[in-house]
This record gives structure tokens, sequence and C-alpha cells, in this order.
């Protein structure tokens, strides 16, 4: 099929200038996706270094694995540009629930208008959620998945019932590989930064290195209240 600027009924001056304008649309077209890329990684950037450090400090804590919380907080939030996040402070779309007591907004979701959870800072929303996956059905994750598997940890939030997007597991991994955010699990237990073809046998064999964490945030102190289930 011939491209609609090489038509024969055009003149060849009419097909050439069709055609150079055809070429200018698609340069214009990559360029502006290019640049809406290059937006977004830097948006997501700042995100990453406005809370890496608190991640990290959770993973050592309460053995959640900081890859995984930025993921999540990324994804969620848009990188914090989500009205949630901007206006109430909610960086994990953690619902209000039958027992929550604090301030609350209504968003559209799975339901038209949602309830979801309003808190005073960000950090408040990234201690809540150490006190949400201390709920039973999450328990499996810290029995069962070694602190730096991201990949284990994407797909049980999904099966534990975290998100209902399908897609949600390989939205979290694609974040983390493409973001290498699994870096700040070793420097979080101060291993030796892994290559990339080490993190990917890590999780191929299923192993990787606790450094005798706590096995659930039950059992990391009271410093993020990461005991009482919601």
């Amino acid at each position: 099929m011939e491209p609609w600027f090489d038509k024969p009924e055009l003149s060849p001056v009419g097909r050439g200038r069709l055609r150079a304008l055809f070429l200018a649309l698609c340069f214009v077209l990559v360029a502006s996706t290019k640049t809406r890329a290059a937006s977004l990684d830097s948006v997501q950037q700042v995100y990453i270094q406005q809370y890496q450090a608190l991640a990290m400090a959770h993973m050592r804590l309460h053995r959640i694995p900081a890859s995984i919380t930025l993921a999540q907080g990324l994804l969620e939030s848009a990188a914090g540009t989500s009205p949630l996040a901007l206006k109430g402070n909610n960086h994990f779309g953690i619902k209000c629930g039958m027992g929550w007591k604090g301030d609350s907004m209504h968003v559209d979701d799975d339901r038209p208008m949602d309830c979801f959870r309003v808190y005073e800072h960000p950090d408040s929303s990234f201690e809540d959620r150490v006190r949400f996956l201390g709920k039973a059905r999450y328990r499996f994750l810290f029995d069962s998945l070694e602190v730096t598997d991201y990949r284990g940890w994407a797909m049980g939030l999904k099966k534990a019932g975290y998100a209902t997007d399908t897609a949600y597991p390989p939205r979290l991994i694609g974040l983390v590989e493409r973001l290498k955010l699994h870096r700040l699990d070793t420097l979080a237990l101060g291993l030796p930064e892994a290559t990339e073809e080490e993190v990917t046998e890590e999780h191929a064999d299923g192993h990787g290195d606790d450094h005798d964490l706590p096995r659930h945030p039950g059992q990391a102190g009271a410093s993020a209240g990461g005991s009482a289930p919601m």
C-alpha cells in the first residue's frame, strides 16, 4: 500500500512537500516523546532522592525491601504528583478501612469516590504502610522471601491483595530494574554492590542475604508501630 504522500494523483512537488511535512511531524512526535520521558525520569529521580533514606531505614528496621517501597511509592503516587499524594500525603494508595479514625478524602478508584487515608506528612504515609503490611495476609512475604527478592515481593503483594491491577508485579519490577532501585537494597544492608549479572542470578536462584533482619514488622520494635493490623 502506497503512503498517502506518494499518491500518483499528486504532483512531484506536492508529493515532495507532503513527504517533508510527514517527516517533520514524525520528528516532532519523537522529540516530544523523548522530552516527556526525560521529564518523567527527572520527577522519579527527585522522588527517589527524597525518600530513599526512609525506605532504606524501613528495610533495616522492618525487613521490607527499599526497592519495593520506592517502586510502590512511585507507582501509587505517580512519583508524588497524584492528587492523593499532593492533597492527602498518601503515597501508597491505602484506603480508609473499617478502623481508620483519621482524616480522609474521596477519589475515584476501584469504586467511585473510594475513601482514602489522609496524613499530615508523607513520612506518616510510609510509617502507616509498615503497619498495614503487618496484617496477617502479608506475613508470608516476611516468612518465605529473602529481603533482597524484589521480584518475589512484587508478585507476593499482588497475591496478598494489595492491588487489583493484574499488571502490578511487572510494573513494580520494571521500575526497580529501570531505575536500579535494587542497588539501594544492598546499600541498606551494607553489602557489596552486585553487578547486573549477579542480581539476575540471585533472583533466579531465589537466594539473598537477610543480614539478621527481623522476620516481620511486629518484631522490629515500636518505632513505626509496626504490629497492629488494621
